[in-house]
């Protein structure tokens, strides 16, 4: 063989182990880089799946609070399961490209569909469930009730004995029921009741101004008649009987329906705490675990710093052997070819 050719051969290893090396260097980083990504794209996943159960957890926190505080009276919370951040999620692309990189999740996110649609339909029904309550109202309408039935004793007496009442127990301005009827907290209540019941309310404001308006005008027609004559007690008994009873009788009907309500307000509070506990709050342990196990999933699939670091070390100790070895052999070709040059030339020179 020609020394050309031995040059040849030697130059074409050593192109071949550099691009050996070459090769194994490039693969090698290419996948810690791909590793990399993976490990960044999974603790972005994570995270989001973290910050997600957070957010229902404090989702629950207020309908907890809403079903269970009668101090509490407006939800904000995302009611559809669509809606929350984490139902934008689930219902969105980015789940499918999850799905698609990490198959084994494809289950476990469709398993906790499940339990999420059912936790937003129960807040539904909490919400629609529980109206503002006021624990005291029904104590307070039995009270003003007796307390008009009272006052009603005392104005009979009163018009038996041509006397008047004192103005500040006739004047409808001053009758606590009113004073409560047209609070902002009495108008804080009524904003949540139905139509039928926010109707009663109008008309007990009415029938009471009515009946305290009637009230005052048989104490105006005993000032000014003091004939004190049998017609006209009659004439005042005619009118507390036709007039005033019927009117009383009014309010005590408007009072007592309106009582139905509050307690029926108060039955709906205490259903509500009861769906909380009975639908809610299973089904958001339900979500908790499969988010747990979902978190698993992408753990497992996931390349931890360890792993990266191991094939990093890897990659290096592969190049420094193949480095060391194609040190040998070019040790090995350039000796082999000095002496395929040198012993030729030495011959020459010893031929001439």
């Amino acid at each position: 063989m020609s020394i050309g050719h031995r040059i040849g051969i030697g130059f074409t290893l050593m192109l071949l182990v550099l691009g050996l090396v070459v090769a194994i260097a490039t693969i090698g980083i290419w996948y810690i880089v791909n590793s990399a990504e993976d490990l960044l794209e999974n603790n972005r996943l994570r995270t989001m799946l973290i910050e997600r159960e957070v957010d229902h957890l404090e989702w629950e926190e207020d309908l907890y609070l809403f079903a269970t505080e009668v101090q509490i009276h407006t939800l904000n919370i995302p009611l559809d399961s669509t809606d929350c951040k984490f139902g934008r999620w689930l219902y969105g692309p980015e789940r499918k490209l999850t799905e698609a990189k990490i198959p084994e999740l494809i289950p476990l996110f469709k398993a906790i569909e499940g339990p999420h649609e059912l936790l937003h339909q129960s807040a539904k029904k909490i919400k629609y469930t529980r109206r503002n309550i006021d624990h005291n109202l029904p104590q307070f309408f039995i009270n003003n009730a007796l307390q008009h039935a009272l006052w009603l004793g005392n104005l009979a007496i009163e018009i038996k004995n041509r006397s008047i009442l004192d103005q500040t127990q006739i004047n409808y301005e001053n009758c606590p029921l009113n004073k409560w009827l047209g609070s902002d907290h009495g108008r804080e209540i009524i904003a949540n009741w139905p139509a039928d019941s926010a109707n009663q309310w109008s008309l007990l404001r009415q029938n009471h101004a009515a009946l305290h308006a009637s009230a005052q005008s048989i104490m105006m027609q005993i000032a000014e008649d003091k004939t004190n004559t049998t017609e006209a007690s009659n004439n005042l008994n005619s009118l507390f009987i036709g007039d005033i009873m019927p009117k009383f009788y009014k309010v005590i009907e408007s009072i007592d329906i309106l009582q139905k309500t509050v307690n029926s307000d108060i039955s709906g509070g205490n259903q509500a705490s009861a769906i909380f506990h009975t639908e809610s709050s299973p089904n958001h342990m339900k979500m908790q675990k499969l988010f747990h196990q979902i978190r698993e999933v992408v753990d497992k699939n996931t390349v931890t710093d360890e792993k990266m670091l191991m094939l990093a070390w890897k990659t290096l100790v592969l190049i420094m052997w193949v480095g060391i070895i194609s040190i040998f052999l070019a040790g090995l070709m350039a000796t082999r070819l000095q002496r395929s040059i040198v012993l030729p030339l030495h011959f020459l020179s010893n031929q001439l």
